[in-house]
This record gives structure tokens, C-alpha cells and sequence, in this order.
């Protein structure tokens, strides 16, 4: 019950960068150790094609991580550029 709490509170961008996080581990991390190709053989024994898909989410997380950088870096520029439309309108 608390786990789903925090996941409705959590923003996108921190449940995202967990989600890639967790799905570096058999993509990328289990390679370089030994005893993680013992058990990545044993993973494909049981579950065969999911590592392909951890690759493929690997490469999706990869891509949606730049297009999130290139936004928030368009966003910077953009209110560089025209400072006055990001201004909060204050009433009084």
C-alpha cells in the first residue's frame, strides 16, 4: 500500500529515471561480471527473450532521457530569449 502511494506521488521524470536505473542492471551491468553471465544464461533458460527486451528498453530509455534533456534545454533557451512570457502574473 505505501509502495503505491509513492508511486502516485512520485513525479514522471523520478519514476522514469528509476524505472531506467533498474532496467540498466540486467541490460548493461550483469555483462561485465562474471558470476552475471551465469546468471543471465539461467534468466534466458527461464524466461527466453527477456533479455532482448531489456536491451531494447535500455536503447528506448536511453533515447527518451535525451529527448527529455533536449526539452528542458529549449525550455532554458526559449525563456533566455523571451523573458517576459515566463513572468507570473501578479495581481493586485
Amino acid at each position: 500500500m505505501l509502495l503505491c502511494k509513492i508511486l502516485i506521488t512520485m513525479p514522471n521524470y523520478a519514476f522514469q529515471n528509476i524505472i531506467c536505473w533498474l532496467n540498466s542492471w540486467p541490460g548493461l551491468r550483469l555483462e561485465s561480471h562474471p558470476i552475471g553471465v551465469v546468471i543471465m544464461k539461467q534468466v534466458e533458460l527461464l524466461l527466453p527473450g527477456l533479455l532482448t527486451m531489456t536491451k531494447f528498453l535500455t536503447n528506448f530509455f536511453l533515447h527518451m532521457q535525451f529527448c527529455s534533456a533536449i526539452s528542458m534545454n529549449i525550455h532554458r533557451i526559449s525563456s533566455a530569449i523571451y523573458p517576459m512570457k515566463y513572468e507570473w502574473v501578479r495581481e493586485v
